[in-house]
């Protein structure tokens, strides 16, 4: 309804000016470069502001949850992630470049810069392609999915599909390029499953359609963008994806599937359970309290086991950080483990959360405590330097 209205004033304009006249078929100049060059851009901004705020304004006041069960955390928390995708979404697009140009399916006609004010909107667009795109398929769909206890394969299979659909009235569209946009789709969902957030898509979706676009003057998705470089495409083939652009080309898919095994290798040591936590946990902030020395009191056992240097450690967290930090050394190690026993811990630095009720005492995981510190247990039978990482 938007994009109709704002077409219909452009029409209601260009005839009052003289500029248009469908009824002798007439376009001047600036008809046609509104409709060539203007049009499409701004079509694709409006779309992207609406696929940004109806989910957001559905979640908040239907499902009424914070939004970063959508993934979207604070950016100052995820940036790295972020660079990262960003960074992996470059690498692969300039590589198909030079695979297609190297291969003879694509020629660079003009190797002359050019910036112009047209080429800034089209940056502009990208960023609320990729923001809105995510928000949607991945963010807000998947976030719904998980709410209503969906099968995983479903979170990841059913968004990827309506990803690919939203790209068939596309030009030039062909299967391989619908299959290319499904395929990245679920990489897509896969970084959100591993992560909990949807900043390293963001970032990955940015800048493969700004490099592949605006850098190197290819198709994007079957839209013509004017590029900073001009690349042409010496002949349609499998390689270069024809009119729809690289993203219909076989280089595609295999630079894609590739990519899963650089998340897998990114997130290797995440613990992250999609399912079942609606809510990553916050990021260790950078500033840790001053070092110091405190003396804890051993109490009782929980059961509670985490071994990352052939150490079972037990926490209990108690309110307010007056109060002690209750540690007992369990006996799973071989080591002895007393009731009532002193143990002194010298920390370097830690970083405890601590609860606001009077005790914490769940089955804790890595996640739950970042305690980074040298601990030095005293028994009446041995003495122990060990660095724990938690």
């Amino acid at each position: 309804f938007a994009s109709f209205l704002v077409l219909t004033a452009l029409i209601v304009i260009l005839t009052a000016t003289g500029d248009l006249n469908r009824a002798a078929d007439y376009f001047s100049p600036l008809a046609n470069w509104v409709n060539d060059a203007c049009l499409p851009v701004a079509m694709l901004i409006l779309t992207d502001v609406m696929m940004i705020i109806i989910p957001i304004i559905a979640w908040k006041c239907f499902i009424k949850r914070p939004l970063s069960e959508m993934g979207l955390h604070p950016f100052k928390s995820t940036k790295k992630e972020c660079g990262a995708g960003m960074i992996l979404g470059m690498v692969n697009c300039t590589l198909v470049f030079l695979l297609v140009v190297w291969f003879g399916g694509g020629k660079v006609a003009s190797w002359q810069p050019r910036i112009t004010a047209l080429t800034l909107t089209w940056l502009f667009a990208f960023i609320l392609v990729a923001y809105a795109e995510e928000l949607l398929n991945r963010g807000f769909i998947m976030a719904v999915l998980r709410r209503c206890r969906n099968h995983i394969f479903v979170l990841i299979f059913l968004p990827s599909v309506i990803f690919g659909a939203i790209h068939l009235g596309n030009p030039s569209v062909t299967l391989l390029s619908v299959f290319n946009i499904i395929i990245v789709g679920i990489l897509f969902s896969y970084m959100f499953i591993k992560s909990g957030n949807i900043w390293m898509c963001i970032g990955y979706h940015f800048t493969w359609n700004v490099f592949q676009g605006i850098i190197y003057g290819m198709p994007v998705s079957g839209l013509s963008i004017p590029g900073i470089i001009t690349t042409h495409f010496t002949r349609d083939n499998i390689l270069n994806g024809g009119g729809f652009g690289i993203e219909g080309g076989i280089l595609t898919t295999l630079v894609t599937l590739l990519s899963f095994l650089f998340v897998r290798y990114y997130y290797r040591n995440s613990t992250y359970d999609f399912m079942n936590n609606m809510d990553r946990p916050d990021p260790v902030p950078k500033k840790h309290p001053t070092a110091g020395k405190i003396n804890f009191l051993s109490h009782g056992c929980i059961s509670v086991s985490w071994n990352p240097f052939f150490l079972s450690a037990d926490f209990l967290l108690l309110h307010g950080s007056h109060k002690p930090l209750r540690y007992l050394s369990g006996p799973g190690d071989g080591r002895p483990g007393h009731r009532g026993q002193n143990v002194s811990v010298t920390f370097q630095y830690a970083v405890l959360r601590l609860t606001p009720t009077h005790s914490y005492r769940p089955s804790l995981q890595p996640e739950h405590i970042q305690l980074f510190c040298l601990v030095s247990v005293l028994y009446p039978s041995d003495i122990f330097l060990k660095a724990l990482q938690l």
